[in-house]
């Protein structure tokens, strides 16, 4: 399973990907904007995990 951590800003936020039973990180922290954009972005970085394997 993937964790999936969202740190929350007011106009930006952080994101990283790590490995739930290794603790691997598979993504550094990545900055997106707090509109459409910068969730479209977010969406897209997320979406090649099959949706039973991400922890929010």
């Amino acid at each position: 399973m993937k964790l999936i951590g969202i740190d929350i800003g007011k106009n930006k936020h952080f994101f990283c990907i790590m490995d739930q039973q290794t603790g691997e990180i598979i993504s550094q922290p990545v900055s997106f904007s707090n509109d459409k954009e910068g969730f479209d972005f977010l969406v897209q970085k997320i979406k090649s995990y099959p949706k039973d394997s991400i922890l929010i």
